[in-house]
């Protein structure tokens, strides 16, 4: 609204041709106090009715709507809205806080200019400059002046520039701009695009920069497009120097509670000489919940026939995965049932073969162990359709071979509490399974349905449980427990007698196809340390901190075979040691092997120790050691991390995965990383072995190193470099 006098002021004003003047404090209306009109409040006030003139002097303070300027001196036209502040000026309105010594303003359209000026938009982007202008309440230009995140006094860095075009939750456009770090010059760009937002909205991201030696140096460029407050997208374009052109796209929404997803699209153009495949990978993840309390799952895992993740991906679990794993779910879940839908496709990514297999579908219903109505009987029910579509394609031969299952397995058991440290169940459960092809005698595809049917037994006893209290001397942990808690289970499923001919047309594709006899009692003998944590006056907690467990298994099937009798009987198995020890919150130290009695070699054996410092100084090491034979070298895999954060602003992390058996580095990753309070800096190395696939398409293992540079201006955004290279291994 244009300020100026109205006539019913007019008439309200005592003289009407002479100056007048008022003592301290005195406030004139310039305008209704309605908004867009002009307050003027100063020690002394000057009005000249003649040229529509007011001038204030000592303490002024000039109000419209949102905006305030104070000073020592102040001109306003009430006829043209015009006005000037001078001395020690300030400006303040709700995005912007700026000190000049001059103001020029323009109360009916919100333009001014300021001289001399600094201030800082919002709470993070400081600037000062020759003359600022407002252009509007979202928009500034700064002549001959410098933009930060730092603190006003003394910045760590500063963008210097000719001419700033500054639009709040927008970008700021720079000519001729120089960047500093202190007063040092580090470089210099002709026109530069800097973000100036603290809310989501569409706009190029900072480019990133990285090099390889498998991809060269790359360059790496992304929008963002705020689609709605709900879903948001991501299209990016990165040149390799050394591979080709990589198109990737990310969409992600939120639909409602329990409903989301997110799409990742990556295709990649190779340009090289030798090798000009074309790679994509799309993954699609979709979570829904629908009525009546059932949870759907959509997941969509494809990728080219050269796999795009094994040559192209950071993570080791990605480069190294055998097969994609497309599938769609819906589930649900009741008290102690559930019934759960699956169809699913999973395709191998290795070049030497193209295996799939397809659930179409597969759909379980499972009832967990419960009271048959008030009998002392306890009955449980698992049951499965699935139809499986089998292909493989190999060497040049292709195989197709297609079976639909029908599985029952009600299970019937009968628990006793002999006393109230011992407990004994026996069960038994009998198995039917129809099929619709199987395989004879040779592996050949039978091409004809048939039923299985076998049953099964077993036995539990639990206890006698041994167990100790300790007081202890601590008002953190006053109680410790020792338990002692053997057990022994009977397992049993009849020979080849029962059904023999049926079960042995089966063709093994999942747990439910394994029916070998089995006659097998297992025994255990398992020590926990139990603590009672304080947490408050009424409340406690049970910590599990000491867990040790020795585990075995006798054969009878093998004591007792007269089959191959020149061989010898080795019915028991491998001893277990199964250690897991987290005393404190910052210690972890576990250990399991088995032990071979017959060979006496140790099967296997891992090792997992965690240490953490606060938040300074974390370790871990997890060593994993399997016996290979009597001639070949064993295969021991390393894997460790370490984190060091000595003084809050600087950290780094370095994870390495290391293969004993060849003496040689299979993964690390050095990540480094200064912060303060307005910049960080990163600097990131790797060396990986990785799986190439070249154009006849033969696998093989070559060294990749890189390293990263970042650069990250707090409030602007990353100026060197991509995002941090995954962890070589994991943390415990």
């Amino acid at each position: 609204m244009r300020a100026q006098f109205t006539k019913t002021h007019r008439r309200n004003i005592l003289v009407s041709i002479v100056a007048f003047q008022l003592q301290v404090f005195f406030v004139i209306l310039v305008a209704h106090s309605e908004p867009g009109e002009v307050r003027i409040d100063a020690d002394n006030i000057t009005r000249n009715a003649e040229n529509k003139q007011v001038e204030a002097k000592g303490s002024v303070i000039v109000t419209q709507d949102d905006k305030t300027i104070t000073g020592d001196f102040a001109k306003y036209s009430m006829e043209t809205g015009l006005g000037e502040v001078v001395g020690d000026v300030t400006y303040h309105d709700e995005s912007a806080n700026i000190s000049s010594d001059k103001v020029k303003f323009d109360y009916n359209t919100g333009q001014g200019t300021m001289y001399n000026a600094s201030g800082y938009f919002g709470e993070d982007y400081y600037f000062s400059g020759d003359t600022v202008e407002r252009k509007s309440e979202d928009n500034y230009v700064i002549i001959d002046g410098a933009v930060t995140t730092c603190d006003e006094v003394d910045p760590h860095w500063r963008m210097e520039a000719d001419e700033t075009d500054v639009t709040l939750e927008g970008y700021a456009f720079m000519k001729n701009m120089v960047f500093r770090a202190g007063d040092v010059p580090i470089f210099y760009l002709p026109y530069f695009i800097a973000p100036a937002k603290s809310k989501r909205s569409t706009g190029l991201l900072i480019p990133g920069i990285g090099y390889s030696s498998k991809n060269g140096a790359t360059i790496e460029q992304a929008l963002f497009l705020a689609i709605s407050d709900n879903m948001d997208a991501t299209l990016t374009y990165e040149y390799m120097g050394q591979r080709g052109n990589r198109y990737a796209g990310e969409y992600r929404y939120i639909l409602g509670a329990g409903t989301y997803g997110k799409l990742n699209v990556n295709y990649l153009q190779e340009t090289q000489a030798d090798n000009n495949r074309d790679l994509w990978k799309l993954k699609y993840d979709h979570r829904q919940k629908l009525p009546w309390k059932v949870n759907g799952v959509v997941h969509v895992d494809m990728e080219s026939e050269a796999s795009y993740s094994r040559e192209y991906d950071n993570g080791v679990n990605d480069r190294t995965r055998r097969y994609t794993d497309s599938y769609a779910t819906l589930n649900r879940t009741w008290a102690t049932r559930n019934l759960y839908a699956i169809v699913r496709e999973q395709k191998t990514t290795l070049p030497s073969s193209e295996d799939t297999v397809r659930k179409v579908p597969s759909i379980t219903f499972t009832n967990q162990q419960e009271q048959i109505l008030d009998s002392l009987l306890y009955g449980s029910l698992t049951s499965s359709f699935t139809a499986y579509e089998l292909k493989s394609d190999a060497s040049g031969s292709s195989t197709q071979f297609d079976v639909n299952r029908l599985d029952l397995y009600p299970v019937l058991s009968l628990p006793f509490t002999v006393a109230p440290w011992l407990s004994l169940t026996p069960s038994f459960g009998v198995r039917y399974t129809m099929y619709s092809n199987g395989i004879d005698e040779n592996g050949e595809e039978l091409g004809e349905s048939f039923t299985r049917e076998y049953y099964t037994a077993g036995l539990a006893l639990t206890g006698p449980r041994f167990s100790r209290i300790f007081e202890m001397d601590s008002t953190a942990r006053p109680k410790a427990k020792h338990l002692i808690t053997p057990s022994i289970n009977w397992s049993y499923i009849p020979g080849y007698e029962v059904d023999g001919d049926d079960r042995k047309k089966v063709r093994t594709i999942d747990g439910i196809d394994v029916a070998a006899p089995r006659n097998v009692i297992s025994y255990q003998i398992l020590n926990q340390l139990l603590v009672k944590e304080v947490l408050g006056p009424q409340t406690a907690r049970t910590l599990e901190v000491v867990r040790f467990r020795i585990a075995q298994s006798y054969n009878i099937r093998e004591a007792t075979r007269n089959e191959n009798p020149e061989t010898e009987k080795r019915p028991f198995s491998s001893v277990l040691f199964d250690l897991d020890t987290k005393p404190f919150p910052w210690l972890m130290i576990n250990y399991e092997t088995s032990y071979d009695i017959y060979e006496d070699i140790q099967d296997y054996e891992k090792y997992e120790i965690g240490y953490r410092y606060e938040d300074i100084f974390h370790f871990a090491l997890d060593r994993r050691r399997k016996f290979q034979g009597r001639s070949v070298k064993d295969s021991i895999w390393d894997t460790a991390y370490f984190e060091v954060n000595p003084a809050g602003r600087m950290s780094m992390d370095y994870s390495v995965i290391y293969d004993e058996a060849k003496s040689e580095i299979f993964s690390h990753v050095l990540r480094t990383r200064y912060k303060d309070d307005c910049f960080s800096l990163g600097f990131d190395w790797f060396e990986r072995k990785i799986g190439v696939v070249d154009s006849a398409g033969v696998s093989t293992t070559e060294n990749e190193t890189g390293f990263l540079l970042r650069v990250t201006l707090e409030g602007i955004g990353d100026i060197f470099g991509k995002g941090r290279p995954k962890l070589a291994g994991r943390k415990l």
